[in-house]
């Protein structure tokens, strides 16, 4: 009995092992506390050098972006048929496709003579046709063209020089195009109607597919924004007689 007594006498008492069974974790969580706190302040890694880096797009890859930029003096069309096949359809397309295909369908006179004076809006037509694209020219108002929901191949006049664009949209007080000379630029409202030829528009559709809402060619907050950005700079440049030609470019 006496030794059994003694025994007991020598144990840890369970309060006192709850308490330091507590301590013990109350100095962990603190422990681990204070490291997380040095990690989150301390600078992030991104390599075993420290070094961080963030690409900037150029101002030349923003005006070109989204946009098959014309390689020859006469080509213009067959670029901004690209650039809706391209970048609305999702199609690989490029100018050089466009070309060799109406090389198929013109007679030499007739691609002698395109190669002098441009391309028409009904070559386009047959063009993306023949590429089994469904496709077709309307002629429509300007404020039916503002209620379009896809992009439309348009032809302008600007000093008596024709030209292909692809209209992307409007915020009702500039229309923005997608050329394949100055890429993605905006006219004034005005500016665009005088330029607009014949009120025609070309759009192109791939058979058994819906139309997308949204295309890399839609406008966006984004694009209004930095023409709102330009629009700023310009006037902050001192007049150096630069203004009027850069403004030609937004």
């Amino acid at each position: 009995m006496s030794k059994q007594m003694h025994v007991t006498s020598n144990a840890i008492p369970c309060r006192r092992i709850v308490s330091i069974r507590s301590c013990i974790l109350i100095v962990t969580l603190l422990l681990a506390a204070s490291y997380l706190s040095s990690a989150l302040a301390a600078p992030p890694i991104r390599d075993s050098q420290h070094i961080a880096s963030k690409y900037v797009c150029s101002w030349k890859s923003l005006k070109e972006r989204n946009v098959v930029m014309q390689k020859r003096d006469y080509s213009c069309g067959a670029a901004a048929l690209a650039t809706v096949i391209k970048f609305y359809i999702g199609d690989p397309m490029n100018e050089g496709v466009i070309l060799r295909t109406l090389d198929g369908l013109l007679t030499f006179e007739e691609v002698k003579d395109r190669i002098e004076n441009g391309l028409a809006m009904s070559d386009l037509r047959k063009a993306a046709v023949e590429l089994s694209y469904q496709s077709v020219v309307a002629q429509m108002s300007l404020e039916q063209l503002f209620e379009s929901k896809v992009p439309l191949v348009v032809g302008i006049t600007e000093n008596e020089y024709k030209h292909f664009v692809v209209y992307r949209g409007t915020d009702y007080q500039y229309v923005y195009l997608a050329d394949p000379i100055r890429g993605n630029i905006r006219l004034l409202i005005n500016d665009f109607a005088c330029q607009w030829q014949k009120n025609l528009a070309l759009a192109v559709a791939k058979p058994g597919v819906p139309p997308r809402l949204v295309s890399p060619l839609s406008l966006t907050a984004r694009d209004i924004f930095l023409g709102q950005t330009n629009d700023q700079l310009l006037r902050t440049i001192p007049s150096r007689g630069a203004g009027k030609n850069a403004r030609q470019g937004l």
